[in-house]
């Protein structure tokens, strides 16, 4: 989005492991749009693509307490555009309480508390900085028996 509106970015990222990444500079991003004009409708519907889906976020979360709008986002961060894990897998999710509790717009002591009950019925594990999501489709399930 910066690329395009001039405005600082949204979000950072953090590896776990060493990365490689590619990275177009700014300058000959708008050189190669300027050569092929044709290419903007494309990251249009792209952009488009990613404002549709923070509106369903939004509308599917705004009748939800606070525990399942943690669950669905736990979810929605278990998953990486739609790319899901197997079934049985733990996902180990590297974010602070901090972070979870900004994303669903409460305090990190409720999103504590919120946690440890979760992880009281043995639906996660936490760590410092990390949330290990041992059993996500009972997590889920958890979810979707209350909408």
């Amino acid at each position: 989005m910066s690329l395009f509106d001039d405005l600082p970015r949204t979000h950072n990222s953090v590896c776990e492991i060493d990365t490689v990444i590619a990275v177009i500079p700014k300058n000959a991003f708008n050189a190669v749009l300027k050569a092929h004009p044709e290419l903007y409708p494309h990251f249009a519907r792209l952009l488009c693509s990613r404002v549709r889906s923070a509106f369903q976020f939004i509308d599917s979360s705004a009748g939800l307490n606070l525990q399942h709008q943690l669950i669905k986002r736990l979810l929605m961060l278990t998953t990486s555009y739609g790319q899901h894990l197997p079934q049985d897998c733990a996902i180990t999710l590297t974010l602070s309480q901090e972070s979870l509790a900004q994303m669903i717009n409460s305090s990190r002591q409720t999103v504590n508390q919120l946690l440890g009950d979760l992880q009281n019925q043995g639906l996660l594990h936490l760590h410092y900085g990390k949330i290990t999501i041992s059993r996500p489709n009972a997590l889920f399930a958890l979810l979707v028996d209350e909408e």
